[in-house]
């Protein structure tokens, strides 16, 4: 149980009130799930990276294949690639944003210069 300090002053005792960690104590962490330790930046980024990886693929189902240039599909191919590619590593998002537009512009070189 909790100790409470007696303050005198002028021949009446005042009571100071615990502080939490007196009244709770000092418990040991839990072992259990901690839901702040998630990264939920790179958990969304991968889902999104997942949808947006399918909806590249129906692509051509719902877009005439002649309505888009071959440059908009090399930028299109990208993008989930970069967003499951964070989702997956421990790089921060401008070491992948570098990665990600050195591939687009490598694809759109091989495709002018070939």
């Amino acid at each position: 149980m909790a100790q409470f300090s007696h303050v005198l002053v002028s021949n009446h005792p005042i009571q100071i009130v615990p502080s939490k960690r007196d009244i709770i104590g000092n418990s040991p962490p839990s072992n259990g799930l901690r839901w702040s330790h998630f990264q939920w930046n790179r958990i969304s980024a991968f889902f999104v990276g997942v949808v947006a990886m399918g909806l590249y693929f129906s692509m051509n189902s719902v877009v005439d294949a002649n309505q888009i240039p071959s440059w908009g599909y090399e930028i299109l191919a990208v993008i989930p690639i970069g967003l499951i590619w964070y989702g997956l590593s421990r790089s921060s998002w401008q070491e992948i944003l570098k990665a990600i537009v050195g591939i687009a512009v490598g694809g759109m070189l091989g495709i002018y210069a070939f």
